[in-house]
């Protein structure tokens, strides 16, 4: 198996090389169908009949033979490349491809030389298609299952239009050779009735096109390429679903009636010459461009995306701990960290506007050189309509959703509040994992609750003198040195931190705990008092559940 980086340039290849046979097929129909159309056209004229009888009808069947001979040289090209596409693909293929060729060739006959038809009927000329159709189908739905997932791009979507199409091409010949067979049968069915698959293939080919349109519209606005894809899609499905209505419709018509005027084939085979001839310009035209698009809707590489789920799934399992306390910037906003500037008056102000407090933050987790340490998720304070309900929440102490209950609620990581817990966790309980926060729409983790007048830990919050104090405090909150022993005492092999220029006041750090706490706690300098709210994580109360009746309840 190729790395990533080789499969998707090797699945971008293949979307060139499958998009190039669509042409080719189809070049190779408008051909037939034009030869078609001329052949049955100069009958009018005075021809040999050895000219409109029978060489006529191996020229009309030189650009299907043609087209069998390049399918046979792509079967080398699946078979070389195997182990990328789906298993025996190339022998699927090759199975198809000699089964149509063996009923070209034997339909020849059937046309050029009408003296064999005694003995050579339609139903042995169709023989060998249906045989290769059925060792086509086998090959594909009857061998067992791959083990391990692959890489997928257009060859699915290509496989599974193919499949549609060979299997409506199938039911077709087969009933219009039973019916060509019992044409003296006054009881058989109609020639309407015969082009049954043909109308469901109508009633298919409209859904499809329906389902995309809304599709492409949305994507107008966000994806340039994927609008080009989709309108090509639509617009090429439309021409054929109308150009086979017509042809069909007409065909049909007059072979119910008995027509038998030569004009009636060209008539219905003009609107197939018009559209395929459109298909192979604009198709050719755009090939730039839906190349990248085609291979961006389609491309999967299971490998990249269970390296994302790995990824997704180790930084969901490394999520920061419920805090003890938060740190109060602005009634709408809570800070995990402590920065004494977010205390100072006009910065409070200042801290209103959503680009000074994206950049205080940047500052503020950029002063720990060298250390990796968790970040708010939102980086900015508060959107550009925050300052409204911001002023709302501080003035008239309401939550700014229900405007019903005291704002108690926080979301993290964002730190956004101004909420009450129970709209903070109804917006939870609706969305799931999917919930996010109304103001920056960051992704909600957690909700808690303010405990405002809760008595802080002991040994929480204490006096930081000495140098690097304020990004000294910022590692600790976080976590990262969680010993309170700096990088450098930790190299040298010391015990305190004194000598490293971190003294508390009272002596030693690990004298400063009382009785029973844990060393590994959050510490705070004292300024960061006036501004710390005690938080606990907010949970829905169960409400106990009684073993009465409620009669009013069951009255109901």
């Amino acid at each position: 198996m190729l790395p990533p980086e080789q499969t998707a340039v090797f699945f971008l290849r293949d979307t060139r090389i499958r998009l190039e046979w669509v042409i080719e097929m189809a070049l190779a129909y408008l051909s037939f169908s034009i030869l078609m159309y001329l052949r049955f056209l100069i009958t009018a004229y005075s021809f040999p009949a050895w000219f409109t009888e029978q060489l006529m009808w191996i020229i009309v069947f030189v650009p299907l033979f043609v087209l069998d001979w390049r399918k046979l040289q792509r079967v080398s090209y699946l078979q070389d490349n195997q182990a990328l596409f789906a298993p025996y693909e190339g022998l699927r293929y090759l199975c198809i491809v000699i089964g149509e060729c063996i009923y070209k060739i034997l339909l020849t006959v059937y046309l050029v030389f009408p003296e064999v038809r005694d003995f050579l009927l339609l139903k042995i000329v169709m023989l060998p298609f249906a045989v290769g159709y059925v060792l086509h189908f086998l090959l594909g739905h009857c061998t067992p299952l791959e083990q391990t997932e692959r890489p997928e791009g257009c060859d699915v979507t290509a496989s599974l239009l193919s499949e549609l199409g060979r299997f409506l091409e199938f039911v077709l010949i087969i009933v219009i050779s039973l019916k060509v067979e019992n044409e003296a049968d006054a009881t058989g069915f109609s020639w309407e009735a015969a082009f049954w698959p043909y109308w469901g293939f109508e009633g298919i080919l409209c859904i499809i096109i329906t389902l995309l349109i809304p599709i492409c519209v949305r994507s107008i606005c966000t994806d340039r390429q994927q609008t080009i894809m989709l309108t090509w899609i639509i617009f090429m499905g439309s021409g054929l679903c109308l150009s086979s209505l017509r042809s069909v419709f007409v065909l049909a018509i007059s072979l119910d009636n008995d027509d038998s005027d030569d004009q009636v084939i060209p008539a219905a085979l003009w609107p197939w010459i018009a559209f395929l001839a459109v298909f192979c310009f604009i198709t050719r035209l755009l090939k730039s461009s839906l190349i990248p698009a085609l291979h961006a809707a389609w491309y999967q590489d299971p490998r990249v995306r269970a390296v994302t789920d790995a990824l997704l799934e180790r930084t969901q399992v490394e999520l920061l701990p419920p805090p003890a306390v938060l740190f109060r910037i602005t009634p709408t906003y809570y800070s995990r960290t402590f920065e004494d500037s977010f205390c100072e008056p006009a910065v409070q102000s200042t801290l209103q506007t959503p680009g000074m407090a994206s950049q205080l933050t940047a500052s503020l987790c950029s002063q720990v050189g060298g250390q990796r340490i968790p970040r708010d998720s939102a980086a900015s304070i508060l959107s550009a309509r925050g300052a409204t309900f911001a002023e709302m929440v501080e003035s008239e102490q309401l939550c700014f959703i229900c405007y019903d209950t005291f704002p108690d609620g926080v979301l993290l990581e964002c730190g956004h509040a101004g909420m009450c817990v129970n709209c903070a966790l109804q917006l939870t309980e609706r969305r799931g994992d999917g919930a996010q926060c109304p103001i920056c729409r960051a992704q909600v983790r957690m909700v808690v609750r303010l405990r405002l007048g809760a008595p802080f830990p002991m040994g929480l919050f204490m006096p930081v003198h000495g140098r690097d104090s304020r990004a000294r405090s910022l590692t600790r909150s976080l976590g990262i040195d969680n010993n309170f022993r700096s990088t450098r005492s930790i190299a040298e092999g010391g015990d305190g931190d004194e000598e490293n220029g971190w003294q508390y006041e009272g002596g030693q750090g690990g004298g400063l705990f009382e009785a029973g706490q844990d060393r590994t706690g959050l510490v705070w300098p004292a300024s960061a008092r006036k501004s710390a709210v005690v938080v606990e994580v907010a949970t829905r109360e169960r409400q106990p559940r009684t073993s009465q009746w409620n009669l009013t309840v069951f009255l109901r």
